[in-house]
C-alpha cells in the first residue's frame, strides 16, 4: 500500500458514494452505489459491512460485501470474507472457507 491512504474507521457508517485518489481501508459500515479508490488497493475490513461496487487496482476482502468487484489487478478473498454479487479481475485468489454467492470473472 502507499503511505496516503483513507480510512473509515468500525465506528463510522457512511451513505454515499466514495471517490478516493488512495488506498482505502474500510473497516466500518458503508453503503453506496459506487466506492472507487481509481487505481489503489482497496482493503475490506473483516468486520466491515459493505453495500455497494467496489472498483480499485488491488482489492483485499476479508469482511461482507453486497455488490460487485472489479479489479484491474488482482482480488484477494479471504476466509473470512462473505460476498454477494460477482467478482471481476485479471487474477482472482480465494481462501478456503470464503463464501461467494456470485460468478468469478477473469477480466
Amino acid at each position: 500500500m502507499h503511505e496516503n491512504r483513507s480510512v473509515i474507521t468500525h465506528s463510522m457508517a457512511i451513505s454515499g458514494d466514495i471517490n478516493v485518489d488512495t488506498d482505502l481501508i474500510i473497516e466500518g459500515a458503508v453503503s453506496a452505489n459506487r466506492i472507487d479508490s481509481k487505481n489503489h488497493t482497496v482493503v475490506i475490513g473483516q468486520y466491515s459491512a459493505i453495500n455497494g461496487d467496489i472498483y480499485g487496482a488491488q482489492i483485499l476482502v476479508l469482511g461482507n460485501i453486497t455488490g460487485n468487484l472489479f479489479a484491474s489487478e488482482k482480488v484477494d478473498i479471504r476466509s473470512t470474507a462473505v460476498i454477494n454479487g460477482d467478482v471481476n479481475a485479471p487474477v482472482i485468489r480465494m481462501e478456503e472457507k470464503a463464501r461467494l454467492n456470485g460468478r468469478l470473472n477473469y477480466t
